[in-house]
């Protein structure tokens, strides 16, 4: 048994040899010391030991640590090589990030966090986060610009950037956040909607597409349905389960979880939930043989799972835009996305007249404002006002 001291001011371990004594002793106080120097930022100074060193009972041994940086050690090829190691150990770690990522229940929102995080340390190299400067989150800026990546796309890498910096000063594992908007700006944002919005008659052909006296393509129509009906986000349909579907105050309804975790009622119009059931009888003989038949199961499950074999989860995100792309392509639309089907619910209903609170209602967006990104009819010239503005006499 070793007992040690440690000085907090001049750094100095001291320890105490027990009965037992020896080398294998002094071996483990040369490992403590370098442990206890990786925690407190610095590295004890190695010594070249040229004959065994045998200690007895009741030796003192003291060691004074090299502080990082210093040139103490200089001249010892072998301290050099430990500062270098030490170095290593001092490199951006994946679990760092993990209780930021999992602070947010949408497992959509912990995707692309984590993401957006390694991508980031990837750029600096692994580079410890109190070692990176807003010079390098600049140069990463400037990396994705050149990349072509869309200013919203830039804007939400930063801002994740920038948030994970907040979480560690908050929690004192960063004095500073070198992504500050004071430090480091992002390319304006776009008020152009992005996109596209379906026209009615290409709604009707995608959904004509799906063969739905199939089990496939039932689930594939019902998807579909869900999100250009509903306006579902494509993770809040693929992970809606049979326990959300619910019959309250004489109506069917969809109760589901949005994001930030905001929990949210649709009205499920009778031909969409005829649409679920159809489907689910379609598939009911494969769920009860699979035992994935229970009340709180996912309405839409993947049909084949080489890889784990795994069938009783949610149908993923990547599926789903398989899916929607699939059927655009047989019905020669162009290509399609399920969030254009979100933006074709918008539109429209723009379109029909109804104000952006209405909509509001629909999309569930905290904000109404935020429904204004999604109105294509907006940039359309040709219905410009300006047209039609006359000042001539009527008379």
């Amino acid at each position: 048994m070793m007992l040690g001291t440690t000085d907090r001011v001049s750094g100095r371990i001291t320890t105490r040899l027990s009965e037992s004594g020896g080398s294998t002793d002094y071996f483990f106080f040369l490992m403590m010391t370098f442990a206890h120097g990786v925690f407190y930022g610095y590295a004890s100074c190695p010594t070249v030991i040229s004959e065994p060193l045998n200690f007895g009972k009741g030796d003192h041994i003291s060691i004074m640590p090299t502080m990082l940086g210093s040139d103490l050690c200089s001249d010892n090829a072998v301290g050099v090589h430990a500062a270098e190691e030490l170095e290593s150990l001092r490199q951006f770690s994946p679990r760092l990030a993990d209780s930021f990522i999992t602070r947010s229940i949408s497992n959509a929102t912990r995707r692309t966090y984590s993401e957006a995080v390694k991508e980031f340390f990837v750029f600096v190299r692994n580079r410890h986060p109190n070692n990176v400067t807003s010079e390098h989150v600049i140069a990463y800026r400037d990396h994705l610009i050149s990349d072509k990546k869309s200013a919203n796309t830039i804007a939400l890498r930063l801002s994740i950037v920038r948030s994970f910096y907040e979480y560690l000063v908050a929690e004192g594992l960063s004095e500073r956040n070198p992504a500050s908007t004071r430090l480091v700006s992002t390319p304006p944002r776009s008020h152009l909607p992005s996109g596209r919005a379906l026209t009615p008659r290409e709604v009707r052909h995608l959904l004509n597409g799906p063969n739905r006296s199939t089990r496939e393509g039932a689930r594939d129509y019902v998807l579909m349905l869900l999100m250009v009906r509903l306006s579902l986000r494509v993770t809040e349909a693929c992970t809606a389960r049979l326990s959300n579907i619910k019959w309250t105050h004489g109506r069917w309804v969809l109760k589901i979880k949005v994001k930030q975790g905001r929990e949210e009622i649709w009205p499920l119009p009778a031909d969409v939930k005829q649409s679920i059931d159809d489907y689910l009888q379609l598939d009911e003989a494969r769920r009860s043989a699979l035992r994935i038949d229970g009340p709180d199961q996912f309405i839409f499950l993947p049909h084949s799972n080489y890889r784990t074999l795994e069938l009783a989860k949610a149908l993923s995100s990547r599926q789903a835009h398989k899916i929607v792309g699939r059927w655009a392509k047989h019905a020669r639309i162009g290509r399609v996305s399920p969030h254009d089907l979100r933006r074709t619910v918008i539109t429209k209903l723009l379109n029909d007249g109804r104000s952006y609170r209405e909509v509001q209602m629909v999309t569930k967006h905290r904000d109404p404002r935020s429904v204004q990104r999604y109105d294509h009819a907006r940039e359309n010239l040709d219905n410009n006002p300006v047209n039609t503005l006359t000042y001539e006499d009527d008379s």
